[in-house]
């Protein structure tokens, strides 16, 4: 399954995509609803409440007691692998 992300636009009858995207007939459409949480919320600030909670699943997913796994544990090495 092929995703991608719209950002978009309400007025309250409308919605409008930021930029235009032809959207396949019979196409799975998932929509996720974001508010402010008060009047003076800005832009500024829901991209960083969305930055934060990227950080937060990407935390859960390496955090500090992900195992490290070395090169003997490897099935088939990457011939194009450069280290750091």
């Amino acid at each position: 399954m092929k995703t991608v992300t719209l950002p978009a636009r309400c007025n309250g009858k409308h919605r409008d995509t930021a930029a235009p995207f032809d959207i396949p007939e019979n196409a799975q459409l998932f929509i996720a609803v974001a508010t402010p949480e008060n009047n003076e919320e800005t832009d500024a600030d829901f991209r960083a409440d969305w930055y934060a909670l990227s950080a937060m699943g990407l935390a859960r997913a390496y955090g500090d007691d992900e195992p490290e796994y070395d090169e003997t544990k490897l099935q088939e090495i990457n011939p194009a692998y450069e280290p750091l």
